[in-house]
């Protein structure tokens, strides 16, 4: 069903759960999705559990920034959708289903943007479910608890809002190759997902949407806490230079974020 691109940064026992919750969690079995993964480094075996488990990868050296990393494997696509997720995310049960029917429940058109909702240890915006806590590592995470708890998390709870998270993040694959993916000026990738979302937005995209029952764990930030803050590139001067408003102007004024979403 899915082309699923992930970018990682020496994050093997965070990737390993990751793709682990990705095999036995998604509900599409009968055709599964392909997996494929970007090495920033791979100094901690990565590769070496890539090839195990028959999973194709790029590699870098060094730290390419994860725009560039995850655009480089788009060569791999070959499915109608592209779906972007984290290297420190545990995906829920049926969080692919979930995705799929609100694409085609709602009638939505190829320049869609349907992320799942995170599931996050500190308290975040109404785009997330938050503060909720099942462990901050694989090696204390409460796997059998949440599987029993996730359920009664959004039921009655989470509205259909404008979200521009960044992943899981579901996108035909059309429209990935057409916007030709991540900005790369925004790598090492603080911002990434500003710059895509503007990129959807100046072709004629109009519906960013979380949807409620697609969930996913969030171990929060265990990559990006290793990036300087406000550099190298900072977001919002980046944001500026290139589309000449700030990102603030962008989320509020024009995606909207936060609130609740009508089909456009």
């Amino acid at each position: 069903m899915f082309d699923i691109l992930i970018c990682s940064w020496n994050n093997l026992e965070y990737l390993q759960l990751t793709i682990e919750s990705i095999k036995r969690n998604s509900f599409f079995v009968k055709y599964p999705h392909n997996i494929y993964v970007h090495v920033q480094e791979g100094t901690d075996g990565t590769i070496d559990y890539l090839i195990q488990e028959k999973i194709n990868y790029t590699v870098s050296d060094k730290n390419i920034g994860l725009c560039k990393g995850t655009n480089n494997l788009t060569k791999f696509i070959t499915k109608d959708w592209v779906c972007l997720i984290d290297d420190d995310m545990y995906v829920l049960p049926n969080w692919d289903r979930a995705l799929i029917e609100f694409y085609i429940d709602n009638g939505l058109n190829y320049k869609s943007w349907l992320s799942s909702i995170m599931l996050e240890l500190s308290k975040g915006p109404n785009t997330t479910i938050s503060p909720v806590y099942y462990g901050d590592s694989p090696h204390n995470f409460n796997e059998t608890k949440l599987l029993n708890d996730y359920e009664t998390l959004y039921k009655g709870i989470l509205p259909t809002l404008v979200s521009n998270q960044a992943t899981p993040l579901l996108l035909r694959s059309d429209l990935w190759k057409e916007i030709n993916g991540y900005d790369e000026a925004f790598d090492p990738g603080i911002g990434a997902e500003e710059g895509l979302a503007k990129k959807i937005w100046d072709i004629g995209g109009r519906n960013f949407v979380g949807v409620p029952n697609s969930l996913v764990y969030h171990f929060q930030c265990k990559t990006t806490k290793r990036i300087p803050a406000g550099g190298p590139n900072n977001r919002d001067e980046q944001f500026m230079k290139i589309h000449g408003i700030t990102v603030k102007d962008f989320l509020n004024n024009y995606l909207k974020v936060r609130t609740i979403w009508e089909k456009k």
